[in-house]
Formats: C-alpha cells, sequence, structure tokens
C-alpha cells in the first residue's frame, strides 16, 4: 500500500517506491481483467490516476470491475465519476456497491450456485503471484 501523492516526484525520490510502481505498471499493462476494491480515486492521488489512466488505457472498458461500498446513490455516482474521468466509460454492470463481501458471494453463487461461507480464496480465480 502506497500512501496518496500529489506528484510523481516524490516517487521517483524514492528508489522503493520507484520499484514498486514500475512493477504495478508493467502488470497492470500485462492484464486482461482488473478488479478495484474498496478505492475511491479521490482526486487528489494524482500518481495512482495517472498509473492507472497509462497502464490501463489498452484494456477494454468492460474488463474492469469497480468493487465499493455506497451509503446511497449519490455516493455511488460521485465514485462512478471519479472511475469514467480517469479511465473513460466502464459499463454500468462492471460496477458493485454494495461492497466486497457481497461481491465475492456472489461470484461464490456464480460458480457454484450456492453460498457456503467457504473461502472464496480457495476458488479457480484465485492465484497467487
Amino acid at each position: 500500500m502506497v500512501p496518496p501523492v500529489l506528484s510523481k516526484s516524490s516517487l521517483v525520490e524514492q528508489p522503493v517506491l520507484r520499484l514498486v510502481w514500475s512493477r504495478a505498471f508493467n502488470w497492470l499493462s500485462k492484464a486482461h481483467e482488473v478488479t478495484f476494491i474498496g478505492y475511491s480515486f479521490p482526486v487528489t492521488d494524482i500518481s495512482a490516476r495517472t498509473l492507472f489512466s497509462e497502464s490501463l488505457k489498452d484494456l477494454p472498458r468492460g474488463d474492469i470491475n469497480v468493487v465499493n461500498l455506497s451509503r446511497d446513490d449519490s455516493e455511488a455516482e460521485a465514485t462512478r465519476g471519479q472511475y469514467c474521468s480517469v479511465l473513460g466509460e466502464i459499463p454500468e454492470e462492471n460496477f458493485h456497491f454494495d461492497g466486497a463481501l457481497e461481491w465475492i458471494r456472489n461470484l461464490w453463487l456464480q460458480r457454484d450456485g450456492v453460498w457456503t461461507g467457504a473461502s472464496p480464496v480457495d476458488g479457480p480465480w484465485f492465484r497467487p503471484c
């Protein structure tokens, strides 16, 4: 986890952060699908916004998912606006505003048809690096 930063210069000054962000860019640019979980895409996080917009520029927008917990429609719409302002038009059905646990349950249900409460990381989509 890297804290939000306003400029890339603070990243360039720190060798460890430079390495982390460089690897993040490489992995993201090769991704076939990306899911953001619990990230609100704050306007002040300019470096992350740049990282994601540049590394995901060739990824079809239908392969980007956003999972967040929103208290109401206006909060969900604000989050949707943040993502679309950086990444372009992401399909409406790729936004999930019931939170991560509910999203994982739905993945589990799609796979098995029943939620058993077992760990979703045992599923076939979880592949550690």
